[in-house]
């Protein structure tokens, strides 16, 4: 529980620390590089200590009790009704679905003549599916027993997850000024961990880790 705690304060105030780290080596003048560079590199060091500290924490089973502990919760919830709204929402972040997605809104962007943000989310879901893979393959952590003979094997981090956190977050940067569109994203990138947690796909450490890559 402890460990959980300060690993979600951890990734929740990331940019805070990256601040903070940054303006403590302005003032005392330990760094020689610019200050505006100081701030990118203070939120790499802090984005990858999370992601560090959440994939060894995955590795040596610390979680684990939470993670049996929220798979046998929800399993007493299933139903034939909600399995299969879970697994239509579900569908939806495939990612080969998803991706298609991503690439139609790319597009369009690039019509619209707003190359920069085209680019912009190109970059940040290409990204993000390269981190995720090589996360996956280096970790090897398996899915829950009664699932693992349908999907892959490897379980973290959350690709639904991570992805569409990505792209959902990368729009809105773009569409600032409607709010029920920025409605409707949350309530996709709330849904997609859900549905994956409700179907037994994933562990909960693989939807924190998917949260903590993007």
């Amino acid at each position: 529980g402890i460990t959980m705690c300060l690993l979600l304060i951890m990734n929740a105030y990331r940019k805070n620390l990256a601040y903070t780290v940054r303006k403590y080596l302005v003032t005392h003048n330990l760094a020689s590089s610019p200050p505006e560079h100081l701030a990118e590199w203070a939120q790499i060091f802090c984005y990858g200590s999370t992601l560090i500290l959440t994939t060894a924490a995955v590795i040596s089973k610390t979680l684990s009790p939470i993670n049996h502990w929220v798979l046998q919760s929800l399993y007493t919830y299933q139903h034939t009704t909600g399995l299969s709204v879970a697994l239509t929402l579900s569908n939806l972040a495939e990612t080969l679905n998803i991706s298609l997605l991503c690439a139609s809104i790319i597009a369009w962007l690039v019509w619209q003549r707003q190359c920069l943000h085209a680019q912009r989310l190109g970059t940040a879901f290409g990204l993000t599916f390269i981190l995720v893979t090589a996360v996956k393959f280096i970790t090897y952590i398996p899915r829950p027993e009664f699932i693992a003979h349908v999907l892959s094997q490897q379980a973290f981090p959350s690709g639904h997850t991570a992805l569409a956190l990505c792209l959902v977050l990368s729009l809105n940067t773009i569409v600032t000024k409607k709010r029920i569109t920025n409605i409707l994203g949350w309530a996709f990138i709330l849904a997609i961990p859900c549905t994956r947690l409700y179907l037994g796909a994933h562990w909960l450490t693989d939807i924190l880790g998917a949260t903590f890559i993007v």
